[in-house]
C-alpha cells in the first residue's frame, strides 16, 4: 500500500492524526491561524469546514487523541496523541 510520506516532508494539518492532535492543544490563536489557511480536500472524507474542525479539535482536547480515517487516502488511518506533562508523585524523590 503506498503511503504519502517523506522524511522531513510537510502535509496538511487538518487531514492527519498528528496534525489534529498538535493544534488541539495549542493556544486558540494558533488554531485560528491553522483554520484560516486554505483547507484542501484530499478525499470525500477530508474535513475542510473550519467550524467542524473546531469541534473536532475540542473533542481531541477532551479525549487526548486524534483519529484521521480516510482523510488523506481512503485506505489510510492515522491515530495520534499529543504529549502531556506527567505529574510526579510528590512522595517520590
Amino acid at each position: 500500500m503506498p503511503v504519502w510520506n517523506r522524511v522531513g516532508g510537510r502535509f496538511a494539518l487538518h487531514a492527519m492524526g498528528v496534525g489534529l492532535a498538535l493544534p488541539a492543544h495549542a493556544p486558540a490563536q494558533v488554531q485560528e491561524e491553522v483554520l484560516a489557511q486554505p483547507l484542501r480536500r484530499y478525499t470525500a472524507k477530508t474535513m475542510t469546514d473550519p467550524a467542524s474542525l473546531r469541534r473536532v479539535l475540542a473533542d481531541v482536547r477532551r479525549s487526548g487523541y486524534a483519529v484521521s480515517d480516510g482523510q488523506v487516502t481512503l485506505d489510510a488511518l492515522s491515530v495520534a496523541a499529543a504529549g502531556r506533562p506527567v505529574m510526579r508523585n510528590p512522595s517520590r524523590r
